[in-house]
């Protein structure tokens, strides 16, 4: 049988929690580059599609 000792687990979750902790407190500037990063890309696709679609190039 594979036992892990309690003190090997204690100190695993120290070192997660450690780890973990830059990620506590929420980063706005962070929040808003993820956020550009998804949008831009989809608005600039749905505006394309859009374009392809209006102008009678269309997929299928």
């Amino acid at each position: 049988m594979n036992m892990i000792s309690p003190e090997a687990v204690a100190n695993s979750k120290r070192a997660w929690l450690k780890i973990l902790a830059r990620y506590k407190k929420p980063d706005r500037r962070r929040s808003a580059v993820e956020l550009a990063i998804t949008l831009i890309p989809f608005a600039t696709l749905w505006a394309l599609s859009s374009a392809a679609y209006a102008h009678g190039h269309w997929w299928g």
